[in-house]
């Protein structure tokens, strides 16, 4: 059975992303991404929260991120 998970995040970057090339040619690319949520709690409160997802990509998807991080 193949099975893929895809989950899209959109947010902003905490550094710049760091690219790694591995033997053989491969890259991989580590950086950290934050994401936000307002929202209003029981008690009628306005919350902000922020999370901080850490992401690690490899091979082309590494690569779109080399390419996106020169420009």
């Amino acid at each position: 059975m193949n099975q893929n998970n895809r989950v899209q995040l959109t947010g902003n970057l905490g550094k710049d992303p760091e690219i790694k090339s591995l033997e053989k040619g491969a890259k991989l690319a580590k950086f950290s991404l934050a994401t936000r949520d307002s929202y209003t709690n029981r008690a009628g409160e306005k919350v902000d929260d922020t999370q901080w997802h850490n992401i690690t990509c490899w091979g082309k998807v590494a690569e779109q991120v080399e390419e996106a991080d020169l420009k």
